[in-house]
């Protein structure tokens, strides 16, 4: 008797695993219904998932499954993982053993990542054998048709419906709640050589053919009138009538009092051209305009061949020492430096009226040529801005020390080519702070005529 209830019991727990190793690939109870039909060499499936309950308790993995013509197919590896069977594949026999009795979990069997419910994925049928405990399991619906598993992206995948008549298992799909549920004590148990217990209720046969329709009955009393309905929605607009005869013109209404003048019209569209007048007589010359701003910088060409020396010229008048300089110098002077940054004031230049033109914030030459520019900035203490020249408000990139470095001292010496109206000024940027300038020489800044 004791023997008895230890096999009992295994075999209740064999009962529980294969159950919900089955619930998972089933999706609507009329897949129940319907015989699960063999998948062509080439077939196309959509990837699902289902509820699942267990002996009125929900699973707690979401398991993917393959809809294929109205039958439902599962993955062996998810469900090894999720019932800790161990599952064993052998690429030489091309076979499945799946164990019941152990719990030791297979490492890997095949890849179902990467599906989502809802998408269409192609596989093809497997020849792939089912064992169970050493058993070779054939797989037939119903109606005793083979089923053979499907291969979808190198994984196998059983069908439901077969895996489920040969195990006997109860399994029922809830319409309204659109879920699954599976009973594991519907299954009689195995006799031994002693009388067993009853067994469990069987499983749920398919459903039988529809009986004949049977006489009709007599007609009943008429119930009482219904309560009224609501109201229906207002009715489509009708198609417009066709159009009456013309009717007789009325007589001539009397004349109305003139009313107030009507506010100005708009301007109308400008008329087309009209030809070209004869050329009249040419005007007085007028005042000479301002120049023009100075164009864009040209690339700087190549270099000539030198040509041949030419004759010696006259001797000159004596010429004077004037050098073509300016330079300007501020001191103690507080600047507040922003990020896009500000130009530095000048109190004035000291300069070569032939060629430079004084500015507030800088200084302008009236020459085109190269230029020698150098300028020094000394503060009273360090600070973490950056200085560079501005040509015609556009930085020089050749003349800038960059911000983020804690300094107290700033140089720069370049040599650039100007043209005449140029504009040429100092400028200290890159924080938001105040600096204080040094005494002396807090700022200065040299310009000479090269060429």
């Amino acid at each position: 008797m004791k023997m008895k209830n230890e096999w009992i019991g295994g075999y209740k727990k064999l009962k529980k695993q294969m159950s919900v190793l089955l619930v998972f690939i089933m999706i609507a109870s009329s897949m129940f219904a319907l015989p699960v039909e063999a998948a062509k060499e080439n077939t196309q499936g959509k990837v699902t998932n289902t509820p699942v309950y267990v002996d009125g308790k929900k699973a707690k993995q979401d398991i993917i499954s393959i809809s294929i013509n109205n039958s439902l197919y599962l993955p062996l590896r998810t469900t090894s993982q999720l019932l800790e069977l161990k599952v064993d594949w052998s690429q030489a026999e091309q076979a499945v053993y799946i164990t019941t009795s152990s719990t030791s979990v297979a490492a890997s069997l095949n890849n179902e990542t990467g599906l989502k419910a809802g998408s269409t994925i192609s596989g093809k049928v497997s020849n792939a054998t089912i064992f169970v405990d050493g058993k070779q399991v054939q797989l037939k619906d119903s109606k005793g048709n083979d089923t053979p598993p499907l291969s979808f992206q190198g994984s196998i995948y059983l069908p439901l419906r077969a895996i489920a008549n040969s195990l006997g298992l109860e399994i029922a799909w809830d319409s309204n709640k659109g879920q699954v549920n599976i009973n594991t004590q519907s299954v009689g148990e195995k006799p031994t050589s002693e009388k067993g217990e009853q067994g469990e209720q069987g499983i749920k046969g398919d459903k039988g053919d529809k009986g004949d329709t049977g006489s009709s009955g007599s007609t009943g009393a008429t119930g009482p009138a219904g309560a009224k309905g609501d109201k229906g929605d207002k009715g489509a607009v009708g198609a417009a009538g066709a159009k009456g005869d013309k009717g007789d013109t009325g007589a001539t209404g009397a004349a109305a009092a003139k009313g107030d003048k009507g506010d100005k019209g708009a301007i109308g569209p400008a008329g087309a051209t009209g030809p070209a007048g004869a050329t009249g007589p040419q005007g007085a010359k007028g005042e000479k305009g301002d120049p023009g701003a100075a164009g864009a910088k040209g690339d700087k060409g190549d270099t000539g061949a030198i040509g041949p020396a030419g004759p010696q010229g006259p001797q000159g008048e004596s010429g004077s020492n004037s050098i073509p300089w300016a330079n300007a110098i501020t001191q103690n002077t507080v600047v507040s430096v922003t990020y896009d940054g500000v130009k530095l004031p000048w109190p004035g230049f000291s300069f070569n009226a032939t060629y430079y033109k004084s500015l507030s914030d800088g200084i302008a030459v009236t020459q085109t040529g190269y230029y020698y520019i150098t300028y020094h900035v000394n503060l009273t203490e360090e600070k973490s801005i950056g200085t560079r020249l501005l040509i015609d408000d556009r930085p020089l990139e050749t003349s800038t020390i960059p911000s983020g470095h804690a300094q107290s001292s700033y140089s720069a010496t370049v040599i650039v080519q100007l043209y005449a109206g140029s504009t040429i000024s100092l400028q200290l940027y890159g924080a938001s702070e105040d600096v204080t300038l040094s005494q002396g020489h807090g700022a200065s800044i040299s310009i000479m005529k090269v060429s």
